[in-house]
């Protein structure tokens, strides 16, 4: 019976380590930028240019509605992961560039890239408790936006 026992308990933690927690978010308006100094939540922006990708269940968004205007917007999130993180990703596009920050350490700078998605990995800078990401786009021309969907095992 003790053996019995013994292997139960073992197939228990087993299945308790596979079956990952998964934390997910993108980006709609829980993500926040700045105007005029005040934090404000991230609109959809007027314009959405057709050659944009599109991902399910997240949004193109920028600082204002009006997306036309060259310049930089700066958006963030704050999330809490309950435990340790043992898978951590971001899908992204940006127009025209992007720079990611993970409780303020550099993760990704990429250029030219709303055409298409990038995964990048951001485990190394994800930590178990409070993380906050912090997402710069630079909007050389035309249109500017931000897409992404974050997603963190633990």
């Amino acid at each position: 019976m003790s053996k019995l026992l013994s292997f139960l308990v073992l197939c228990f933690l087993l299945c308790q380590q596979i079956s990952a927690t998964t934390l997910s978010f993108v980006s709609d308006g829980a993500v926040y930028t700045f105007q005029s100094g005040q934090k404000v939540e991230a609109v959809i922006p007027a314009e959405i240019s057709l050659d944009w990708p599109t991902m399910y269940g997240s949004n193109w968004i920028w600082d204002k509605t009006d997306n036309v205007t060259p310049g930089v917007a700066l958006f963030m999130r704050f999330f809490t992961v309950p435990g340790i993180p043992t898978k951590s990703y971001i899908t992204i596009s940006g127009d025209d560039n992007f720079t990611i920050f993970l409780n303020g350490r550099l993760v990704a700078m990429k250029s030219e890239t709303s055409h298409f998605l990038t995964e990048i990995d951001m485990l190394s800078k994800t930590v178990q408790g409070d993380n906050y990401l912090h997402i710069i786009v630079d909007n050389n021309l035309g249109l500017g936006g931000l897409l992404f969907k974050a997603a963190i095992e633990y």
